[in-house]
Order: structure tokens, then C-alpha cells, then sequence
């Protein structure tokens, strides 16, 4: 009986053995997992870090970019409002000097009527001589 219960002890030594070198491997196998997935992590976010700073320096650009076409939009309307005040200012002076030459005409046009309606005959009274200044 002795050698049976030997055997049994050398059967049940060799099953832990087995068992306890199954365990290893799955927890190494695991660690592995882990270690890949820790890795993979890391990977992840350095990437999202190298991005993160990729676009950062794009937006820096793009805000650079946009300060150049605001001032540049900023002095070509300064220069179309410029120029559109100076054509209404030319346009107020021509209105304005239209203006004074109707209301000579129209004395004018008073003052032969007049001529007329008193039974003056020719010859017209002359032109207005301011009418020539404009």
C-alpha cells in the first residue's frame, strides 16, 4: 500500500506541477494582455497628443492667416470708403452748383417772360453772365 499511496502522491504532485505551471502561463499570458493593452494605451495617446498638437499649431496658423485678411480687408475698405466719400462729395458739388445755374435759368425765364408780357419786342434781355461761371 505504501507504493500505491506513493504513487498517488507522485500523480497528485505532477497534476499540481502541471496545474501550477498552467496558472503561470495563463497569468503570464494575461500580463501580456495587459502589458499590449497598456502599450496600445500609451500608443493611443501620444497620437492623440501628437494631434491634439498638430491641430493647435494649424489653428495658430489659421488665427495668423486671419489677422493678415482682416487687416488687409481692413485698409482696402478703409480705401473704398475713402473713395466712395469723394464721390459724393463730387456729386454734392456738382448737385449744389446745378442748383445755382436752375435758379438763374429760372430767373432768366422769369425776367424774359416779364419782357414779353410788358410788349417789349426784341431784342431779349442778354444772358445772365453768371450763368457762363459754372
Amino acid at each position: 500500500m505504501s507504493d500505491l499511496v506513493a504513487i498517488i502522491v507522485a500523480i497528485l504532485g505532477l497534476i499540481g506541477s502541471v496545474v501550477g505551471a498552467l496558472l503561470v502561463v495563463r497569468r503570464g499570458r494575461n500580463s501580456d494582455r495587459e502589458t499590449n493593452a497598456l502599450t496600445e494605451k500609451r500608443d493611443s495617446i501620444a497620437e492623440r497628443d501628437s494631434t491634439i498638437d498638430d491641430l493647435r499649431e494649424d489653428l495658430r496658423l489659421a488665427r495668423e492667416r486671419i489677422d493678415l485678411v482682416d487687416a488687409h480687408a481692413e485698409n482696402r475698405i478703409r480705401d473704398v470708403v475713402a473713395a466712395a466719400d469723394a464721390r459724393i462729395e463730387k456729386v454734392e458739388r456738382e448737385q449744389e452748383r446745378s442748383k445755382r445755374r436752375e435758379h438763374i435759368r429760372d430767373d432768366y425765364i422769369n425776367e424774359l417772360r416779364n419782357h414779353i408780357e410788358t410788349g417789349l419786342g426784341p431784342p431779349a434781355p442778354p444772358w445772365p453772365k453768371s450763368l457762363y461761371e459754372f
